[in-house]
């Protein structure tokens, strides 16, 4: 990576860093999964503390099928327990969870997020023909993701996932481009509005500067886990 990639990414990191001091006792679903996604760099970690949210959110969400918060945090940590166990099976439960939560909760964007996503990375991880194999669609995927744009209110987090979602997979795609500027331009009332977008920003600079590879492996940090390779 170029030496403006590395200071690139090294900022954003240490924003990452400085934005999730959470203190150690803040234990919500949500707190969990956030503390795992850009607060550790420990499988072991990062797993357990998944689990944990899933299995709270998991409960609270069947004790209340009207609890939203709970039914789609559940369905972001068991898709984040197949990304850092590679399990098949644990992927399949994610499908299910996000499908799930998005009927339940149609104009919830972070569940349509996390449909894009889950088809989206099945395809970017094994291919179009192995996807379609259990069910993954780069078609489902951009749809989910462009679902999850319309309904983020405006703000950061949602154009600023699914830009850097395209971008990583293909620096030159002009609709990753496109949601990159606009979660530049959004709103970011939350401290994942804030990170995402300042990540998103820097995504942007590189690729309006011409440098695609940097902007594409500044993209891939910069996601959820994006510091989690397999096998590491």
């Amino acid at each position: 990576m170029p030496a403006r990639g590395r200071q690139m990414l090294a900022s954003a990191m240490a924003l990452l860093v400085a934005c999730i001091a959470l203190p150690a006792a803040a234990q919500t679903p949500r707190e969990l999964v956030f503390q795992s996604a850009f607060g550790t760099q420990s499988q072991p970690v990062a797993l357990e503390r998944v689990r944990r949210a899933f299995a709270i959110a998991s409960a609270a969400s069947q004790r209340d099928p009207a609890n939203e918060e709970a039914t789609v945090i559940a369905a972001a940590a068991q898709g984040y327990i197949a990304k850092l166990t590679g399990s098949r099976t644990e992927a399949l439960k994610a499908r299910r969870q996000f499908d799930a939560a998005a009927t339940r909760f149609p104009r919830n964007a972070e569940a349509q997020l996390g449909i894009g996503a889950w088809h989206l990375a099945v395809v970017h991880r094994v291919g179009r023909l192995l996807g379609a194999v259990i069910g993954a669609s780069k078609g489902r995927g951009l749809a989910g993701l462009s679902r999850g744009v319309a309904l983020g209110r405006d703000r950061a987090f949602a154009p600023g996932i699914a830009g850097m979602m395209l971008v990583e997979a293909d620096p030159d795609d002009p609709q990753g481009r496109a949601w990159l500027e606009q979660a530049a331009r959004a709103e970011a009332p939350s401290v994942s509005d804030r990170i995402i977008q300042r990540a998103a920003a820097q995504v942007a600079a590189l690729l309006r500067a011409g440098n695609g590879k940097a902007a594409q492996a500044l993209a891939d940090r910069s996601l959820p886990f994006g510091w989690f390779q397999p096998g590491s």
